[in-house]
């Protein structure tokens, strides 16, 4: 029988780097490519040494980014998957024991709606269609 996932699971997926599967945080900051693609900054490090320095192609569909200075510091944070590691360190644990009962399922429905209002908030604002 297949495990079920949660859309908490999912989420908490999605603020992992790809590459060395670590959850952004602080320590473990997100960077942002010239395709949008965000990783974490130590991983992007070690990315643009083996890569000889000076320009980076992205890990995942290899367009490549200008490094200045072989500063990998320089590149933009993802502030949106920072602020949503700390909206879901604030939420972890609370209903994941038992996904079965009412509580549960209103937590899980009330986790999905303030993702879903943030994200389209955020793309609102990225396309102009609302002011900051």
């Amino acid at each position: 029988m297949a495990q079920s996932r949660s859309f908490f699971d999912d989420v908490q997926r999605e603020l992992e780097c790809s590459v060395c599967q670590e959850q952004f945080s602080e320590s473990n900051e997100p960077k942002i490519l010239k395709c949008l693609h965000a990783f974490c900054k130590s991983c992007l490090e070690a990315w643009l040494r083996q890569q000889g320095g000076g320009a980076l192609s992205c890990p995942t569909c290899r367009q490549i980014t200008e490094c200045s200075s072989n500063n990998i510091s320089s590149l933009p944070s993802n502030l949106f998957y920072r602020q949503m590691v700390d909206i879901v360190k604030a939420y972890s644990g609370q209903g994941q024991e038992d996904h079965h009962t009412t509580e549960a399922a209103t937590k899980e429905s009330h986790w999905s709606s303030i993702v879903l209002i943030t994200i389209t908030s955020c793309v609102r604002i990225a396309l102009g269609l609302t002011k900051n």
